[in-house]
């Protein structure tokens, strides 16, 4: 159903930053998960609300609330807002 992960991720890190040498991007991941659960969590959900507030900043001022809740959806997961329920 979603897409297939990048081709270029790096075993075992669950990076997959291409520009990145393998040794920097282990060394990123052994990094973070040295951090405790609920930090890594926390640092999930602050760059989710950087994530959001950018992608609102770039829409248009002209849009109503529905309509930017919408554009935020279709930014965040790449489809349409569904209208109704999968059967």
């Amino acid at each position: 159903m979603g897409t297939a992960p990048p081709t270029d991720r790096h075993a075992n890190t669950g990076f997959s930053v291409s520009d990145t040498p393998l040794e920097l991007n282990s060394l990123i991941h052994r990094r973070v998960m040295a951090l405790g659960e609920e930090r890594r969590f926390l640092m999930g959900m602050s760059m989710l609300a950087t994530v959001r507030e950018l992608i609102l900043s770039s829409l248009p001022a002209s849009l109503t609330r529905q309509e930017r809740m919408l554009a935020l959806y279709q930014r965040l997961y790449g489809c349409p807002f569904p209208l109704s329920p999968p059967a």
